[in-house]
């Protein structure tokens, strides 16, 4: 995301001066090419700065929070991955995360464990694993032995330490200034191991490094650290630069990476400049790019105009199939035929407009040359640089969102101050993009996950978070159910298991529960007699000390499956709701006998099916109490089974047990029998 508006016009430089390969067009009735530019942005978007934020990975208590805050002020965040992730969230969950937008994968290089070699693997892994090769990477523990190797395979390296010093505020990138002077090119010796600008959070509590200078925020108010890095940003804005910051996440609080976030946002909101707020990869593939490019201007008889760009790389073979952006091209028009006119282009490009006859066109990157024909146009169809808009409908439990462009969507859950909050979660995704985008609450196409739990004895009550993103990065955060905080647009995220008998315990859980007073009436439970309709069978009960929660226990019948949901019925504080269905296993019905001798058992069970696999324990009386004596396992495809027991003299007793992928586990009763 960047600020939009006009600027002040760059001085134009003469292109045989400014751009290799220039075509000058005399004779020809249209003005000679020398009278345009076209120059590569410093900055993507043509921006005049970058900001970036990363960390080393997803962590479960705070996955989804920085993903809120991403989509809150349109930046792109990044999250290092390496195939040895653990203690993350599923990778499922990682991916479909990414594939939404706001949060972004690079490498995460355990240089440590294995060279060149283990980054050439790890690189292969990342793009088997999210589909593209990686581009930019962090090395683990500052570890970078084998910078030499990686720009074969990214375009930038992240690291925490340069010359035994750390990025607290003391590397010498602390202004950002890698994109302006004095690292005016992106040259590998550079790119390689870039130190960050800052390390918010850890500047706060990491004491003196061994053998390396005391770090001079230890210990510091965290409000004073904060203000210190936003005092890097604002140096790097100034400079034209890159300010790159690296954050453990399951470092801070819910508020501290809030706080960090939002002082950040509006610095550079107040800095009157436009600032890419992008992901890590991003910036330094568009650094390449932009130290690679050679462009071109051509007058056409047509009137349109011809912008091509060219490929001289700064140093030898990089890894072209990482890049996966356009470049920002600064265009001026003036003195051409497309001057005064608004312009659309051919080939497939972006377009803002910037000033009078002053543009930004995204150049998309091609080996053997980048071309793109700008024309003019009575319809332009200008990047609008605004956040996508929203507009929130409901009506039941189906709730409506609709924007004025088409974007991806994640709706969250948290508590009514959800920026504080840790453990937000995400309810419903959609990676496809769409003016329109509905939800129904009670489908199944809802699931909350377990972290929700802790929220039960909040006194903020939950509520809906909609993030929405469009194609060119513009985001928005907004609350679905602010507006009415009483209605209930989830209704329940039911669970089932199976804890002993021939029963199944549902369960579900009222997500606006908390502050808000719970219904009178309790739930139902409802089985599904015919398809669409539904028959109450039971009452559920409250659980108690988790407000808003209810359990029922049915027993599944033999015939097959059965399926349930809970009813729960309005009154003056919620909308009447049902929660998402659950189908339940029938059972089998096992029975046991066993002779008068003792020595065997016959297990019969109903109905007969092939691969039945039965499990019997046998308990023997001894001290008054019941104990383990042996566990028989048998499959067959019988009625019934006979089993020796092995056993010796004394009191005993055997059950039987069988589930499998169509039957629900089930349990003969005890039969109790004496071996003489």
């Amino acid at each position: 995301m960047i600020d939009a508006g006009p600027r002040p016009k760059r001085a134009r430089v003469a292109i045989l001066a400014a751009c290799l390969g220039a075509v000058i067009t005399f004779g020809s009735g249209v003005p000679a090419a020398s009278a345009m530019s076209a120059l590569p942005c410093d900055h993507r978007y043509g921006a005049s700065a970058t900001w970036t934020h990363s960390s080393d990975g997803l962590r479960t208590k705070t996955a989804f929070l920085p993903e809120m805050l991403a989509f809150q002020y349109g930046a792109g965040f990044t999250v290092f991955e390496s195939a040895s992730n653990a203690g993350r969230p599923p990778l499922s969950a990682r991916k479909a995360a990414y594939r939404t937008g706001r949060l972004r994968p690079s490498l995460y290089f355990r240089g440590d464990l294995g060279g060149p070699a283990e980054l050439a693997a790890e690189s292969r892994w990342f793009y088997e694993t999210f589909g593209r090769w990686p581009s930019a990477l962090s090395y683990a523990k500052g570890v970078d032995d084998d910078s030499y190797a990686v720009t074969k395979y990214v375009f930038g390296a992240r690291n925490s330490r340069w010359e035994e010093q750390t990025a607290y505020g003391m590397s010498r990138e602390n202004a950002g200034t890698a994109l302006g002077n004095p690292w005016t090119e992106f040259l590998p010796d550079h790119a390689s191991s870039m130190p960050s600008s800052t390390r918010f959070h850890d500047m706060a509590v990491r004491e003196t490094r061994s053998g390396g200078d005391p770090n001079p925020y230890y210990d510091m108010p965290l409000s004073e650290v904060i203000s210190a890095t936003v005092d890097v940003a604002e140096s790097a804005v100034a400079a034209r630069g890159w300010y790159t910051d690296f954050t453990h996440w399951s470092g801070p609080s819910g508020p501290q990476l809030t706080s960090f976030v939002s002082a950040h946002m509006d610095a550079l909101d107040a800095a009157g400049t436009p600032v890419a707020r992008i992901p890590y990869d991003v910036a330094a593939q568009h650094a390449f790019l932009r130290d690679s490019a050679e462009c071109a201007l051509t007058a056409n008889p047509d009137g349109s105009v011809h912008l091509t760009v060219g490929w001289s790389y700064p140093y030898a073979n990089p890894p072209l199939r990482a890049v996966s952006i356009p470049l920002s091209v600064n265009v001026d028009l003036e003195d051409t035929a497309l001057e005064g006119h608004d312009i659309d282009a051919i080939g497939d490009a972006g377009i803002q407009k910037i000033g009078d006859d002053e543009y930004v066109v995204e150049v998309p990157f091609r080996r053997e040359g980048s071309a793109v024909r700008l024309v003019a146009t009575t319809t332009p169809a200008y990047d609008d640089l605004t956040p996508p808009s929203v507009e929130v409908t409901s009506s039941g439990t189906v709730v409506r969102f609709t924007t004025n462009r088409p974007t991806k969507a994640v709706l969250f859950v948290a508590t009514a101050q959800s920026q504080n909050a840790l453990a937000a979660e995400v309810v419903w995704r959609s990676s496809g993009r769409a003016s329109s985008h509905q939800v129904d609450m009670a489908t199944g196409q809802t699931y909350v996950g377990a972290n929700v739990q802790t929220f039960s004895s909040s006194p903020n009550p939950l509520r809906l978070y909609l993030g929405v993103m469009d194609a060119r990065g513009r985001s928005a955060l907004v609350p679905v159910n602010e507006g009415s905080a009483d209605t209930l647009f989830v209704g329940v995220a039911p669970s089932v298991r199976v804890p002993y008998r021939s029963s199944t315990l549902l369960s579900a859980r009222l997500l606006d529960a908390g502050a808000t007073p719970l219904p009178a009436r309790p739930p139902a439970v409802q089985m599904e007699a015919a398809p669409g309709t539904w028959k109450t069978v039971a009452t559920a009960v409250a659980i108690a000390g988790t407000p808003g929660s209810y359990r029922a226990r049915i027993v599944p019948g033999s015939a097959g499956p059965t399926r349930y949901r809970f009813r729960f019925y309005g009154d003056s504080v919620y909308e009447s709701a049902t929660s998402r269905v659950v189908t339940t296993m029938p059972c089998a019905r096992l029975s046991v006998s066993v002779p008068r001798n003792g020595r065997s058992a016959t297990v019969s069970i109903a109905p007969a099916h092939r691969g039945a696999r039965i499990v019997m324990e046998v308990q023997r009386r001894s001290g008054g109490r019941w104990r383990r004596a042996r566990t028989l396992i048998r499959t067959t495809s019988n009625r019934s089974l006979r089993v020796a027991l092995g056993v010796s003299r004394g009191s005993y007793r055997i059950r039987a047990t069988h589930a499998d992928a169509t039957h629900a586990r089930s349990f003969s009763p005890w039969r109790t029998f004496r071996v003489p």
